[in-house]
């Protein structure tokens, strides 16, 4: 169970139907969030926190990596683009070099 999210909770004043309507969710995939059976994504958790006035890493903390893997994504993506622009290089040299050979 993440007792720390259902302490902010019950500090704020919501039950878990209220918190549930708020985010549009269900109450039972709520329950199952706060219970620690799912774990929200990190918009979701993103959204929970700012309903709650948190930080997500505040009351995921017991998400594997939460943070690190939030920070990856840029990383991730610049490594991508970088590939890519490799990957057109490389086809623009192959495409000239068999333009030679016509």
């Amino acid at each position: 169970m993440r007792k720390e999210l259902a302490l902010t909770r019950e500090g704020n004043g919501f039950t878990k139907a209220q918190m549930a309507n708020e985010l549009g969710i269900s109450r039972s995939f709520y329950g199952l969030i706060e219970n620690g059976v799912r774990n929200p994504d990190y918009g979701l958790a993103e959204r929970i926190a700012e309903l709650l006035k948190v930080s997500p890493e505040s009351i995921f903390f017991d998400l594997d990596d939460f943070r690190m893997n939030q920070r990856k994504i840029p990383q991730s993506t610049k490594l991508v683009k970088e590939l890519i622009s490799i990957c057109r290089k490389i086809q623009s040299s192959v495409h000239r070099h068999n333009y030679r050979r016509n």
